[in-house]
């Protein structure tokens, strides 16, 4: 779950899943990468990314939120986290 800091673009931004070098670093080596799909979000609204099969959407605040949430799906069919040597990264896209 992500929560964005600033309005902006998600998508300007990918999640990928990497692991650890020897050292206990975060390696360079990308197994897994989603890329989010261009959507205006609003400061302190979520982000949710699952890696199940699902639809996306957006779910208004409700129930005591104040904020709004999207929801993301990976539509990967393995278990991407599964170990406890992966790393999630969060890179935003430049021109």
């Amino acid at each position: 779950m992500l929560e964005a800091i600033e309005d902006g673009d998600i998508g300007d931004y990918v999640v990928m899943d990497s692991t650890y070098e020897g050292d206990g670093k975060v390696s360079n080596h990308f197994r897994h990468v989603y890329v989010f799909p261009d959507q205006k979000v609003k400061k302190g609204e979520l982000v949710i990314l699952y890696t199940r099969n699902g639809k996306g959407h957006f779910s208004p605040p409700s129930n005591g939120r104040n904020v709004g949430a999207y929801f993301y799906y990976w539509d990967v069919k393995h278990n991407v986290w599964n170990n406890d040597s992966d790393s999630v990264t969060l890179m935003k896209m430049c021109e």
